[in-house]
């Protein structure tokens, strides 16, 4: 095509001599008159150039549309990627793992008006892996909701009986299916909470904390706090370890994300099979500093943190984590009425200058009616 556009051009310029010619001598373009030569080969070389319009865009389409072809190409497969993308998402794998075995050790109801919440502590020794944890406790909480038609079921997934409620929960599962969270007046509030111990607790460690509680009481001052120094000591006598190596493990929990996808489960296991333990007796868990103190521990945190903020002068932050109990210690304020101080310190304060500091924190509480009797704060840590 581009050599017939040449040839057209090059007789498109002899048709324009052949007219100037033309008019000069006739007979030189075959003609009898100049009028005949002029116009004769102006009109052909206009007729030329219309065939020089007319072939030249045919010439560029092919080009044009390569382009155009490989613009689309280009366009459609950056639509696929894209909507390749955001279908992943859809059909992301479930991660790995599978719903063990469990043993429910505790269960607490701390329900108010208008909004049943219940929680169970579970130890699942065949549940090794952090997926086998997460999908324990989380099959623990479908559970627990099936079981009490709560509004909200939260489960911790222990390391052992011994250590339940002291902060070491392999996996907390909270449950909400009504999306309005722990006080049931949250908006859009996550319906699964999971978070899930990202390192693994060894049997040293376990070991050492298992004494530690054992023996903590032997070593409570008058002030309810424990000289931890004369504990280590006697540990260290009584499991024949350096002092130095008695420390109580840290577990740290990373959120776990989970949004309903199905998951195996080792054996089969309806709710009703699922048995609580017995209920706590009054009159023996009351008059016993840790168990009454254990089980009355989630309500402290939700009946206090109120009056703790207002302890604030500025501002205040807590340092806790999701479903992190806020107080680690406590201690009798009257025994024989049943009271408690709880005792954390999970908060900073601000002062007039800006600055933040830690602070140690106490409430006192009446388990019996949930009532804040007192609470107030000083610089430190526990």
């Amino acid at each position: 095509m581009e050599a017939i556009s040449i040839i057209l051009i090059i007789v498109f310029f002899l048709l324009l001599l052949a007219a100037l010619v033309g008019v000069v001598k006739p007979s030189l373009v075959r003609q009898q008159t100049r009028m005949k030569a002029f116009f004769g080969n102006l009109g052909a070389a206009f007729v030329t150039l219309i065939l020089i319009g007319i072939v030249a865009p045919s010439q560029n389409t092919p080009k044009e549309a390569v382009v155009e072809d490989k613009q689309e190409i280009i366009a459609q497969n950056a639509k696929e990627e894209k909507g390749a993308g955001k279908a992943e998402p859809m059909q992301s794998k479930a991660p790995e793992g599978r719903a063990q075995p469990y043993e429910v050790i505790g269960a607490e109801d701390y329900s108010f008006p208008g909004r049943k919440r219940v929680r169970w502590q579970i130890v699942a020794p065949s549940a090794q892996s952090r997926g086998d944890r997460a999908f324990t406790a989380i099959q623990a909480a479908k559970d627990l909701l099936k079981k009490t038609e709560a509004d909200q079921a939260t489960v911790w997934l222990e390391i052992n009986k011994e250590l339940a409620g002291k902060g070491y929960g392999l996996a907390i599962v909270s449950f909400t299916p009504d999306g309005k969270g722990n006080s049931g007046q949250e908006a859009n509030s996550e319906v699964w909470e999971v978070e899930v111990a990202a390192d693994e607790v060894s049997a040293e460690q376990v070991r050492i904390a298992n004494a530690w509680y054992a023996n903590r009481s032997k070593f409570v001052g008058d002030d309810g706090l424990t000289d931890e120094p004369r504990l280590k000591t006697y540990l260290a006598s009584e499991l024949g370890i350096p002092e130095s190596q008695i420390s109580l493990p840290w577990v740290m929990r990373e959120k776990f994300a989970y949004n309903g996808e199905t998951y195996a489960v080792a054996g089969t296991r309806m709710p009703s099979d699922v048995k609580e333990p017995e209920s706590f007796s009054k009159s023996k868990c009351q008059m016993d500093l840790q168990c009454w103190g254990d089980k009355h521990n989630v309500a402290a945190g939700l009946y206090c943190d109120d009056y703790v903020e207002k302890l604030a002068k500025y501002s205040h932050e807590w340092t806790d984590g999701m479903l992190e109990p806020k107080f680690s210690h406590f201690r009798w304020k009257d025994r024989s009425k049943g009271y408690i101080t709880y005792i954390g310190d999970k908060i900073k304060f601000q002062n007039g200058f800006g600055a933040w500091q830690n602070y140690v924190y106490e409430c006192d509480l009446d388990p019996e009616t949930n009532t804040v009797l007192d609470v107030r704060a000083q610089p430190g840590r526990l």
